[in-house]
């Protein structure tokens, strides 16, 4: 057994995604529209299903896809 720790991107786990905005209005789903001020904000997720946190972290890079979490708006 190694003392090493080992990172696999295909492993299930926890994620932070750190985002800087602008001032930045939009539609978020059934919260209607929304106003953030310009800042750093952070998301908090995980990724327990199929491919991981690689195929997580590639879903939220996306532009085209399904709008399903609130971070997608």
């Amino acid at each position: 057994m190694s003392s090493m720790l080992e990172i696999r991107p295909d492993a299930g786990g926890a994620y932070l995604l750190v985002l800087r905005s602008g001032d930045c209005e939009f539609a978020a789903g059934a919260l209607g529209r929304v106003f953030l001020p310009a800042g750093l904000y952070a998301y908090a997720g995980n990724a327990l299903g199929p491919g991981g946190t690689q195929a997580r972290l590639a879903r939220h890079l996306r532009t085209s896809k399904r709008l399903h979490w609130h971070i997608d708006y």
